[in-house]
């Protein structure tokens, strides 16, 4: 934490913010390292949390959109096998609140890089787990599913809310490694 000094008194900073954003003063109090190379730290660790954190999101939302077909499906009037659709639910759940935990935890992975990457890399399994039975109960069912899943984020994005919000591809995370748009 960062200490000011008021008058002649070293007291902390309790304002909460990125260290970014005030030249890692906090940091630098006890890191001896360059304020560069700590900055460069800091992106590197962040870049690699959010490129598994986009690719975790994007693999829950692929099947969120499978949990949309086989419900239609149902309705449909086609038989879904429940025991794979619960168990599908199950590993989705595990996969939906690891990803929501890392995203909300507002260091993108950097307070415990690790301990992130655990967790994200954890839901990824989970979300494999969820597709693959998923996928299953589809095929018993005679639903013939894509091998990429159109994720319809248009659908989504626009027209939200009261004021019928407009999504906007400039606001879009993005991987920053990129290993995202060559699967």
């Amino acid at each position: 934490m960062q200490y000011t000094k008021v008058g002649v008194s070293k007291v902390s900073n309790h304002r909460v913010m990125s260290p970014l954003k005030n030249d890692l003063k906090p940091c630098m109090q006890c890191h001896t390292e360059s304020a560069e190379w700590l900055r460069d730290q800091v992106i590197a660790i962040q870049d690699r949390t959010m490129s598994q954190l986009v690719r975790s999101c994007y693999a829950t939302a692929t099947v969120a959109k499978l949990f949309e077909m086989a419900n239609k499906a149902q309705e449909s009037g086609k038989k879904i096998d429940m025991a794979l659709y619960n168990k599908a639910k199950d590993y989705y759940e595990e996969a939906f609140y690891r990803s929501v935990f890392v995203g909300a935890e507002n260091s993108v992975g950097f307070h415990n890089p690790t301990e992130a990457m655990k967790i994200l890399g954890d839901a990824t399994a989970f979300t494999t787990e969820a597709e693959g039975l998923l996928r299953q109960a589809l095929a018993k069912a005679g639903v013939d599913v894509p091998v990429k899943v159109d994720l319809e984020l248009h659908k989504y994005l626009d027209n939200r809310g009261e004021k019928k919000l407009k999504g906007n591809p400039n606001f879009e995370f993005k991987d920053p490694t990129a290993v995202q748009y060559k699967m």
